[in-house]
């Protein structure tokens, strides 16, 4: 037999060997040679899913210990096994792997949650979930990237913005399309991008974030990304609806499942750190924080809505709590977990719906497609309003400049054919201006259309009341109300200006 020094996972093998039948000791073994026990931990968790070492109970001072068992004695004297052992790099026999933790420890105790725990930190592995997500995504992409090419939709447009109209289509979600009853779109939208970039910075952080299925699992991870997506979704459409005047804010992206994924990362560490290697820990922890800092930076950005994230993550951490409860918690809080997690969303979604009933910045969109049908003919009005008012208020100024400078002479200096004049042309744009009073009563413009009908019905009213007084002026000297009638004139004028921009 050669002399060169054993590997360490056969030196801690035969170590355990030595000690038996009693446990052997990690931290007696590293206190008397001078070596780290954390760098035993590798060697360790490899012989303990083997299936060549188990757990014994945890001694006070000197931590847990280690026995070896019947299939470890098997290897050390198997000339085979020994060589795979005492090659450096090789790995356990595959055909003795053990794929779960070692039966016999019972279920449910510490010591077996430890060693789910340390398969799943160790030799876990992304199956299906992951994977899934991944097509998807992309496979939603290229169907929105093909319609939007039917619909001729510029190429490099669509690839560096997508296109609104297509994604809508698809399942955007807009605070407008809830209003309506499409709750099938706080889901749908978690699949859709706004152009290739998205999609790739989305798509790589969910392949970065791939760790978190094989400590979840498959099932837990899809209930973890869900969630945080239909949370992150349900706040944000919340905190940023958008306005009915100036469009809703349409929502498409992963970013928010993503948080909660991160997130669910982080939780899992700390609830499990006991049972790993505590530098291992720290590390990890270090890595996720330096993501979630540089998600916080981007979720600054503009177009990019940092209230899906924050939700998100939110989320992904509660879900992830409670996940932990109904996988290692005694049966009736694991019941009681079950049914927290299953409300959650249900929780989400029952907010916002009462929030489109009672909030006045949601109960606006309720009618947001028929004024959306309603905005051709309003924008009509709109046209013929201004191309109808807008002359009368630019002669009444000429008017009413000329009408004071005469009236503010003396009167035996007034030329009387002047006043007779401005009288005439004061009456004229009287009858005009009843004229447009009489198309605006008659005109039936859309709901969209009244404030601006309101608004231009006082404004010519308050004009006529000034060419009225303005005439009279002369004949009664009556510049007081003259005086009056034009400050009247002055605020609905500005009142149909505001109400005309409002209405663009």
């Amino acid at each position: 037999m050669s002399d060169a020094p054993s590997p360490l996972r056969e030196t801690v093998l035969r170590q355990c060997q030595a000690a038996s039948p009693g446990s052997w000791s990690p931290g007696d073994y590293a206190a008397a040679t001078g070596m780290s026990v954390e760098a035993l931990y590798a060697p360790l968790n490899d012989l303990r899913l083997g299936g060549f070492v188990e757990l014994t109970e945890w001694q006070q001072g000197k931590g847990q210990g280690y026995i070896i068992t019947p299939l470890g004695q098997e290897v050390l004297e198997n000339p085979t096994f020994l060589a795979q052992l005492r090659t450096a790099g090789a790995t356990i026999p595959l055909d003795r792997v053990s794929a779960t933790p070692s039966p016999t420890l019972p279920a449910g105790t510490r010591y077996a949650r430890g060693e789910e725990v340390r398969y799943a930190w160790y030799y876990g592995s992304t199956a299906g979930a992951t994977k899934a997500l991944l097509a998807i995504n992309i496979l939603a992409f290229f169907v929105s990237f093909a319609l939007a090419m039917r619909a001729q939709h510029p190429f490099l447009t669509f690839i560096f913005h997508g296109d609104s109209e297509t994604l809508h289509k698809m399942g955007t979600l807009g605070a407008a399309d809830l209003a309506k009853g499409e709750w099938w779109r706080i889901v749908s939208n978690c699949f859709l991008h706004y152009g290739l970039m998205h999609l790739a910075l989305n798509m790589m952080s969910l392949y970065m974030v791939r760790k978190a299925e094989a400590l979840w699992g498959a099932g837990r991870f899809l209930v973890l990304y869900l969630i945080s997506g239909v949370c992150g979704s349900c706040i944000a459409i919340y905190v940023h609806p958008g306005s009915p005047d100036t469009g809703p804010v349409y929502l498409a992206g992963a970013s928010g499942a993503l948080w909660g994924v991160m997130a669910s990362l982080a939780a899992w560490l700390v609830l499990n750190r006991s049972h790993l290697p505590p530098a291992e820990v720290r590390q990890w922890l270090q890595r996720i924080s330096v993501v979630l800092l540089l998600n916080v930076f981007v979720s600054m950005l503009p177009r990019v809505s940092a209230s899906a994230h924050f939700a998100g993550g939110v989320a992904g951490f509660l879900v992830a709590t409670l996940l932990q409860i109904t996988r290692y918690g005694p049966r009736p809080k694991r019941l009681l977990a079950g049914l927290q997690l299953a409300l959650l969303p249900v929780l989400c979604i029952l907010a916002l719906y009462t929030a489109f009933e009672n909030d006045p910045r949601l109960m606006r969109f309720k009618d947001f497609e028929q004024r959306k049908r309603d905005r051709p003919r309003a924008e009509e009005f709109r046209r013929d309003c201004e191309a109808r008012v807008r002359p009368l208020v630019t002669s009444l100024d000429k008017l009413d400049e000329r009408s004071t400078s005469l009236y503010l002479k003396a009167a035996a200096k007034r030329n009387l054919e002047q006043v007779e004049k401005i009288k005439n042309e004061l009456a004229a744009f009287a009858t005009q201006a009843n004229d447009v009073k009489a198309w605006l009563d008659g005109a039936a413009p859309v709901e969209a259309g009244k404030p601006l009908q309101d608004a231009s019905r006082k404004l010519i009213e308050a004009m006529t009341a000034l060419a009225e007084a303005r005439g009279n002026q002369f004949a009664n000297d009556a510049g007081p109300e003259a005086s009056n009638a034009r400050k009247a004139w002055i605020v609905a004028r500005l009142l149909w200006e505001a109400e005309l921009a409002k209405s663009l």
